[in-house]
């Protein structure tokens, strides 16, 4: 079965499952939803925060790996980054990665150091806001009626991605990927060592609370005794960023963390307001998106 074929199937189920959801609402109550625009200023400050750090979090990967960037290049690197973050909302999530790849491979720096550390920074973004995820949601009773042992599947997953990503693995499967495709031996100084993944490891657990930080604020924003289920927000808010990496044919995790966001939202609300809220998060999330663009369009001058 092609892409295609996989891509508009899965697009027939978002958009029946959207329609399924949308014949039980009362549309009427959703036209008196006031939002309080104090938390959503609040939440934009800290998801173009959390970018900023992802941004980061990679040009220090590449300094690990011997890559000597002066300040300039660091700059252009994080104008890169977001370019490359754009690239999301294309279809497939190589985009993000490969637009790295090709936007700072002008700026001189080795293309094997950028396709690993850019690899890695994937790798360890996925693996650490499933563990979240896992945190969060394992021990809520109200998992289990989602049904389907959501549970265990939080937890294999999320051992099977720290295995993944221990500098041991990762850099055994990057040699062998690389040996197989470049038929030579990859240099030492283009893996990546231990405490290097274990600093950003601890970067990319606070930048996925901050993300998750900013849709529990885009929900009090809307409902504020929803702050009483913070924890089980910042948990779906997690698991949707994951699934959404995981699910490469939807751009920018589009239909899919939409979906997960109102499944969860409902545990908690009414439908109308999960749906509200949903929606305001994917706004929201374009707006900061185009903030950290033009962000670092003005730094980088």
């Amino acid at each position: 079965m092609s892409r295609k074929i996989i891509t508009v199937i899965f697009y027939l189920l978002v958009i029946g499952f959207l329609v399924a959801y949308g014949s039980t609402l009362d549309l009427g109550s959703l036209l008196e939803i006031q939002i309080n625009w104090l938390p959503v200023i609040m939440a934009t400050a800290v998801a173009v925060a959390s970018r900023f750090i992802f941004a980061f979090i990679w040009r220090m990967l590449l300094t690990s790996m011997g890559a000597s960037l002066t300040p300039e290049q660091s700059r252009q690197l994080t104008l890169v980054y977001s370019k490359a973050w754009l690239g999301r909302y294309l279809p497939g999530s190589a985009t993000w990665v490969i637009g790295k790849i090709y936007f700072a491979s002008n700026l001189g720096i080795s293309k094997t150091k950028l396709a690993v550390s850019s690899l890695m920074e994937a790798m360890l973004q996925l693996v650490i806001v499933t563990a979240l995820a896992a945190v969060l949601l394992i021990f809520d009773p109200r998992i289990a009626q989602l049904g389907g042992g959501l549970e265990w599947l939080l937890i294999i997953i999320t051992l099977l991605g720290l295995i993944a990503i221990t500098p041991k693995v990762f850099n055994k499967l990057t040699a062998t990927s690389y040996r197989l495709i470049r038929k030579t031996e990859i240099s030492n100084e283009d893996l990546l060592t231990n405490q290097a993944v274990i600093n950003a490891s601890g970067m990319f657990l606070l930048t996925s609370i901050l993300n998750a930080v900013s849709v529990l604020l885009i929900a009090v924003s809307i409902d504020a005794s929803l702050l009483e289920n913070s924890l089980l927000i910042l948990g779906i808010a997690s698991l949707a960023s994951a699934v959404s990496i995981l699910v490469v044919i939807a751009p920018a995790g589009l239909g899919v963390r939409e979906g997960i966001q109102i499944i969860g939202l409902s545990l908690i609300t009414t439908p109308e307001l999960a749906l509200a809220i949903t929606i305001l998060v994917r706004l929201m999330s374009i707006v900061w998106d185009l903030v950290f663009y033009f962000l670092t369009r003005l730094v980088s001058k």
